[in-house]
């Protein structure tokens, strides 16, 4: 700035003489012109100079502050990479006391995991170099947190019940393999690999591409959607994390109607549901649900996030199943904590939906 300034001084200071002096006749229009080329040989290196001097130094800024991000993010995985060994540790050392070729297996199995966390599937000195990780980026990382931090706690949860006697071991097998397959997702992801956004067999799966995919990814609170001529204002999403897809779940209301609109990973999929009671045991393979045989096609793990119309947010980890039935429909059904939810309904073209954002949506 200085720079700039100076040679606007300088510059300014020359002209005004050379107007001083041409006005009272003291100077002819040739000596003016070399007066007017002698103010731009001195005034605007200095301010061309002080130009790309400010220029470099918002740059610098900018890559220092990017840097203190990337450190950042380092020194948390570090923490939180310890606690994970630690609490690791602990549990694979109550499952050996139990004894037995399972809880020796799974002991081995967790000891193995705590030592894929202590120490960083990268090298530190490279990774800054290597690896650049975005706003989306650093989001994702922490929702892996959270699905390993409550995962952790589910494991713990489950030994607890093991050791009184409970015949917990198969959903213990499935907690921890669940668990590993995050934490790689989640190395991978701080490697600089991430993960597809959508499954390759459900792209194989999709008959057209989805036209107004954008348009239902960036559906959110507030925005406005039409179906079978009534008109819906989004009042709830909750988004669902999981292995590093996200699944969409979305309360739609209108005048003196409700609804639900379930959005798979990548927009490929719609289902336009409403709200059944909760009276099956999730988890089986195949299960009775209102007269009707139902298929398990997905159990997840996902860690959740629910925006509301009216500001308040929450956070947690929620444990979901999607069931086909034979009549066509799809059973959806969440559990968060000791609450379990169900949702049932019909698979939508997304066609039959029109859409608007808040900014442009017309109230129903």
């Amino acid at each position: 700035m200085g720079l700039i300034g100076f040679g606007a001084v300088l510059g300014g200071l020359i002209v005004l003489n050379l107007l001083v002096n041409l006005l009272g006749g003291r100077l002819e229009p040739g000596g003016a012109v070399l007066g007017l080329l002698l103010a731009a040989v001195l005034g605007l290196p200095l301010i061309g100079g002080g130009l790309f001097v400010l220029s470099q130094s918002k740059q610098q800024a900018a890559e220092a502050a990017e840097f203190t991000t990337q450190r950042r993010t380092l020194e948390s995985d570090r923490l939180f990479r310890s606690g994970l060994s630690r609490d690791l540790g602990q549990l694979a050392r109550r499952l050996a006391a139990l004894g037995g070729p399972e809880g020796d297996r799974l002991a081995a199995r967790l000891r193995d995991l705590a030592q894929a966390a202590e120490a960083p599937g990268y090298d530190q000195g490279a990774w800054y170099e290597a690896v650049e990780l975005g706003r989306a980026d650093q989001d994702a990382l922490a929702r892996y947190d959270d699905l390993l931090s409550d995962g952790l706690r589910a494991i713990g949860d489950l030994a607890t019940r093991l050791e009184g006697g409970q015949d917990v071991l198969a959903d213990l097998h499935q907690a921890v393999e669940s668990w590993g397959r995050n934490f790689q997702r989640r190395s991978d992801l701080l490697a600089g690999r991430r993960a597809p956004s959508v499954a390759p067999t459900e792209l194989l799966g999709t008959r057209a591409p989805v036209s107004s995919g954008e348009a239902l990814l960036a559906l959110r609170v507030g925005d406005a959607v039409s179906h079978d001529n009534l008109d819906y204002i989004v009042e709830t999403s909750v988004s669902y994390f999981v292995e590093g897809r996200t699944w969409w779940l979305h309360r739609l209301v209108a005048e003196r109607d409700e609804a639900w609109l379930l959005v798979s990973p990548g927009g490929l999929s719609l289902a336009w549901l409403a709200t059944v009671e909760p009276d099956v045991e999730p988890g089986p393979p195949q299960l009775e649900h209102a007269g009707q045989s139902c298929r398990l096609e997905e159990a997840m793990t996902a860690a959740a996030r629910v925006q509301t119309r009216s500001g308040p947010e929450s956070e947690g980890t929620v444990s979901l199943w999607r069931y086909s039935c034979a009549d066509g429909r799809l059973l959806w059904i969440e559990r968060w904590g000791a609450e379990t939810r169900a949702y049932l309904g019909e698979s939508i073209r997304p066609p039959e939906l029109e859409i608007w954002p808040a900014q442009a949506a017309p109230g129903p």
